[in-house]
């Protein structure tokens, strides 16, 4: 079984919200782009590739429960440290 916890998928939703900020701007801060991507790959270093795409795909940050949409896809989420 796949799993996650919360607290990483909550991390993944706002650093992508800090991405989509940076980029929405009339000057994109890449800095800030690459510092929020390199946080997600550190978060999902653990997983393989496929699930690495799985998560990426359906954690967006505009959507208020995306973890009714992984538990569909078969994953399991963790609350609690």
């Amino acid at each position: 079984m796949k799993t996650i916890k919360m607290s990483v998928l909550n991390k993944i939703k706002i650093c992508s919200l800090r991405i989509f900020e940076a980029e929405d701007d009339d000057y994109p801060d890449r800095r800030i782009v690459a510092r929020n991507q390199r946080t997600i790959d550190n978060l999902l270093k653990n997983y393989t590739e496929e699930e690495r795409i799985e998560l990426v795909n359906n954690i967006r940050w505009e959507v208020s429960n995306c973890s009714l949409k992984l538990e569909q896809l078969g994953w399991e989420i963790t609350k609690g440290k």
